[in-house]
């Protein structure tokens, strides 16, 4: 097996929330430790080396979470949906987006407050834009601007 140093000097600019670079992971960062050992594996993927069981598992473990689905891939397909629903008739994605977030912020500022302790909505909003609301924010208390909205649908 080739040798390949095991701390590099600096690891490349790692990519933000926004897609834009950040500074380079500093040696004492914690993240330092399994960025500088992924980089190490690819090197030795690169290379042709055989690597050990513990690196099969890391580099799988790496694989894999880049394929892992965006972790509000369900509250943002409910809310496609329901945008497509309830708001399809509306001609422009903004004036979709726009309603459909008036809506949801008069929704979580009076009926959410009564209703966010339930494990199922209320019969009487079953089938309604309200159900939409209330399994949305069951999986992120939060409500979405209308730009983020408009994205979705």
């Amino acid at each position: 097996m080739t040798e390949i140093s095991s701390r590099p000097e600096t690891l490349p600019p790692r990519q933000g929330l926004t897609g834009s670079p950040t500074a380079p992971v500093s040696p004492t960062s914690p993240l330092y430790d399994s960025a500088a050992e992924n980089l190490r594996i690819a090197a030795a993927i690169e290379a042709g080396d055989d690597l050990t069981p513990e690196e099969r598992a890391a580099a799988a473990q790496a694989i894999r979470s880049l394929c892992a689905p965006p972790r509000n891939a369900d509250r943002d397909q409910i809310l496609a949906d329901g945008l497509a629903q309830f708001f399809g008739h509306l001609t422009s994605a903004r004036s979709r987006a726009e309603e459909f977030h008036r809506a949801w912020r008069r929704y979580e500022a009076h009926s959410w407050l009564h209703e966010r302790l339930l494990d199922e909505p209320p019969p009487k909003r079953r089938g309604r834009i309200e159900e939409v609301f209330w399994r949305a924010l069951r999986i992120y208390p939060h409500v979405l601007t209308a730009e983020r909205l408009r994205r979705l649908g």
